[in-house]
Parts: structure tokens; C-alpha cells; sequence
């Protein structure tokens, strides 16, 4: 048999029959998105919209938080300048593992019940690479048929003027606090007598408020400054666990192993 190619099908000839094939029209990341929209009914002249409001950042993800499209903040916060660059992907490909499975988690907690999440406070990297306070939003997306295909959502800076809206507020002093003071040995005791609570009181308030112990957090705060330091500066992986409020190097790089997925080293090949 012999095969002949030309520009646009391809020609099978043998001695009892000839086969044209023509082949799959390949779709653009743009014609995906549009489908997929489409399909979501969102209307895409919101994207542009979105574009244009200072300090949110806005996606869209599919069913299994994959990466749809996104306004241009969340592009920088990628590391991306067109939006091609994050189609298709998760947060896996552009944050450590630590950030990016409470993220997940949210996801699936959005699209498997069918819910909102609206305005959760959490503790993240700005794209300046400062640590700041993030309130984000989270709503499903329904096909036509009422099937939950994927989500949409903002997030945003917190600001000193959200402070008093936020359930949060009971707890600045704390939080205050534990980012002057992270890098030093810290009580439960001192922190609790901030917020005039008794210290079984403040670990039940703290733990319901921030999904962890207030020691956990410290740690989470330690883990996400040496992230800064590592993707910021040249200190050596030693001079951040110092800088970090960490004595040992050897517990610093198993604590970051364990929650980013990598040894700081590799962190600082990848992320950089």
C-alpha cells in the first residue's frame, strides 16, 4: 500500500479501495474558551470589564479546576502575559503545593454542593511578593441542564477600610501581632490575652476563623515569608530559615518539603 499526504486530507490507496480522511479541525485556545463560555452562558464582554476594575482578580475555572480564562491582574499574579499561558492549567503550575490545596479544596467545595463561598479571608502572596490578606468569592457555573460545569470567581486585597466588615476583626490585633513577631518563640497564652480571651476560648475562635491552630499559622507564616525571600533575594537556604524564624535549617527545609512538595531549593529552580 502506498500513502500519499497532501495540504488538508490524506489519501489511503491499496488495490480495493481508496479511503479519504479528513483530519480534526484543531480548535484555538480562544474557540475553547468561547465554547466553554458559551456553554456556561457567561457573557464574555465581562471579561473586558474586569479588566478595568483596580485590585480584583477575576477567573473562571472548569469542573476540575482547570483554567479557563482570567482578567489581566490574575495573568500578572501567574507570572503570564496572555492568556493562552494559563488555559488548561491549575494552580499546581504556578504556586507551591501549600497555597494551592486550600484553593482546590474551596473549588471542590463550591462545584460538588452547588454553593457560594463569598468573601473568605485568607493569607497569601501579592504580586509584589508582600503578605497580605485576600477575601475571595466563588459561585458555579451551570450548563443549560443545571449541571455544575465549573466556577467563576474574585478575589481581593483586604483593606484597612474592610477591616471592620470582616469577622476577622476580632482577631487583628493577633494577626498584627504574629506578623511583627513570627520569627520569635510565641505562647498561646500572649496571644489570647490580646483578644481577652481565656486560652481555650482563643484556640476554638482562632481555629474556626482560620481552618488551623493558631501555632499551624505561624508556621503557614514562616513557610510563606521564606517562599518571598526564596523567589525575592539571594540569601542561601540557610540565611531564611533564620530570617524566618526557623533554629534548625533541617527542620526548616522538611517543614517546607512537607508543605510546599519540594525542597526549598527546588522551589527557588521552579518558582524564580
Amino acid at each position: 500500500m502506498s500513502t500519499k499526504f497532501y495540504s488538508r486530507t490524506m489519501i489511503l490507496i491499496n488495490s480495493t479501495r481508496v479511503a479519504q480522511v479528513t483530519p480534526t479541525k484543531i480548535q484555538t485556545t480562544a474557540q475553547k474558551v468561547d465554547i466553554f463560555l458559551s456553554e456556561a452562558a457567561f457573557d464574555r464582554s465581562l471579561l473586558a470589564l474586569y479588566d478595568h476594575i483596580p485590585g480584583i482578580y477575576f477567573f473562571i475555572k472548569d469542573i476540575d479546576s482547570r483554567l479557563i480564562t482570567c482578567n489581566v491582574n490574575m495573568l500578572s499574579l501567574y507570572g503570564q502575559k496572555y492568556s493562552e499561558g494559563i488555559y488548561g492549567k491549575t494552580g499546581f503550575d504556578f504556586f507551591p503545593a501549600n497555597l494551592v490545596f486550600s484553593f482546590i479544596d474551596d473549588d471542590r467545595q463550591v462545584m460538588d454542593n452547588d454553593t457560594i463561598i463569598r468573601e473568605r479571608i485568607e493569607l497569601n502572596i501579592a504580586e509584589d511578593g508582600a503578605i497580605s490578606w485576600f477575601a475571595t468569592t466563588k459561585t458555579p457555573l451551570h450548563n443549560q441542564q443545571g449541571k455544575v460545569i465549573g466556577l467563576a470567581g474574585i478575589t481581593r486585597v483586604v483593606g484597612k477600610a474592610d477591616e471592620e466588615l470582616h469577622p476577622f476583626r476580632k482577631m487583628i490585633k493577633v494577626i498584627d501581632y504574629l506578623q511583627a513577631n513570627y520569627t520569635q518563640e510565641l505562647e498561646v497564652d500572649t496571644l489570647a490575652d490580646l483578644c481577652n480571651l481565656s486560652k481555650s476560648q482563643f484556640h476554638r475562635s482562632f481555629k474556626k476563623l482560620f481552618r488551623m491552630p493558631p501555632l499551624q499559622f505561624v508556621l503557614k507564616l514562616r513557610i510563606q515569608n521564606s517562599i518571598k525571600l526564596l523567589r525575592n533575594t539571594n540569601l542561601n537556604v540557610g540565611e531564611i530559615a533564620y530570617e524566618c524564624g526557623f533554629n534548625d535549617q533541617n527542620y526548616f527545609a522538611r517543614s517546607f518539603s512537607k508543605a510546599c512538595g519540594m525542597s526549598p531549593s527546588k522551589f527557588r529552580q521552579k518558582f524564580r
